[in-house]
């Protein structure tokens, strides 16, 4: 059986791969639109697991289960504003690392998920290292967005901190593959009800599928592939050491890609600072 730090890290890796691919088409689409045809696109993937599936679970795990498709939803439409708005060398790693802090938090209150000292301080290493990339950063490509940015941020900061105690907790109950695709069903279905009342306009959506369905299409399978590893780890272990160890990889990926694809400022700093928090993932690990 596979461990489940090399599940957490290849996710991570997925992860990065997947990130790169979204900043390029979110530099000509529209992010709702964007979020919600990918997120079709996955939900059409997941039935590929029907086989694999066991609806008899109970009520409170399908109540979880579509607070979940609902925070998700929000998440990733939030997500795609970031990426598009944004250099992607803040995003990424301000979202793979801030939520962290309330998962370990989260993850103590309400599940009792007890770290060694050593893990505490590569969390607390992760954070401070976080916080120094950022105010290295430059601010967000618009300065209409700029105002808005630090919310944003915060606000999917939040969600994923709580989507991944929830996932923790169905996890107890329901098998990965099943809980995949009643997930992806409900996100789909919430995203594409926010997108029917905040920018339903048919022809965009069909403009930005012509355009750039196989980018869509890959990061369809990437996401799918992505999923299934983390929930396999978090499956296996503390979502308090899953959650940071798995945005590892993504990290460097995107400090890399954000100098060669994108042109962005800076990446020498940020790649020391990554190399930091690969450090603290090492700590978190033994």
């Amino acid at each position: 059986m596979i461990q489940w730090y090399y599940l957490a890290l290849i996710s991570s890796s997925l992860v990065g791969i997947a990130s790169i691919l979204e900043k390029r088409v979110l530099k000509r689409a529209h992010a709702l639109s964007y979020s919600s045809i990918t997120t079709i696109l996955i939900a059409l993937l997941s039935f590929s697991f029907i086989p694999f599936l066991n609806f008899d679970i109970k009520p409170i795990y399908w109540i979880v289960l579509y607070v979940m498709g609902f925070t998700s939803a929000m998440s990733y439409w939030l997500t795609a504003r970031a990426y598009k708005h944004a250099n992607i060398s803040v995003s990424t790693p301000v979202l793979s690392t801030m939520p962290q802090m309330f998962t370990v938090i989260l993850g103590y209150l309400l599940l009792g998920e007890v770290l060694s000292y050593i893990q505490y301080a590569g969390i607390a290493i992760l954070l401070v290292a976080t916080f120094i990339l950022v105010s290295y950063t430059a601010r967000p490509a618009t300065k209409k967005y700029a105002k808005r940015y630090p919310i944003i941020l915060a606000a999917i900061v939040f969600l994923m901190a709580i989507g991944s105690i929830m996932l923790k907790f169905v996890l107890s109950g329901v098998t990965i593959y099943t809980a995949l695709f009643i997930l992806e069903m409900f996100v789909a279905f919430n995203l594409f009800v926010i997108l029917r009342h905040n920018h339903g306009n048919k022809n965009e959506i069909k403009r930005n599928l012509r355009k750039f369905w196989k980018p869509m299409l890959a990061i369809a399978v990437l996401a799918i592939l992505y999923r299934i590893t983390y929930y396999a780890a978090a499956a296996e272990a503390p979502i308090s050491l899953v959650y940071p160890i798995r945005n590892v990889i993504n990290i460097m990926i995107i400090m890399v890609a954000s100098s060669v694809v994108f042109h962005e400022k800076g990446i020498k700093k940020k790649i020391a600072l990554s190399a930091v928090m690969i450090i603290a993932a090492v700590m978190i690990i033994i």
